[in-house]
């Protein structure tokens, strides 16, 4: 579950075998299934999530009930509430 990531990595900054199992213990896999929130309205974003497979999408819903999708990260991107996660 890690050799995306880990490759991801390994194309920006260089790892001996060492630090990539090092790695591993700072990042936990969760799994989502389909239309399972990785965060919901009201909640804290306190970690960044790597998209390892499939897609995640990331919306508000405006007043008339309408769902604007302001990103989407698909294998092998980082997603995260930005503004949430860097204020807290």
């Amino acid at each position: 579950m890690f050799d995306l990531l880990i490759q991801h990595i390994q194309e920006k900054v260089h790892l001996t075998t060492e630090e990539t199992v090092r790695l591993e213990d700072y990042f936990t896999v969760k799994k989502l299934r389909r239309k399972q929130y990785l965060l919901q309205e009201g909640d804290v974003c306190k970690h960044m999530a790597f998209v390892a497979k499939g897609v995640l999408k990331s919306y508000v819903i405006d007043e008339k009930g309408v769902e604007n999708i302001n990103f989407i990260g698909w294998e092998g991107w980082w997603m995260a509430d930005s503004y949430s996660f860097f204020t807290g």
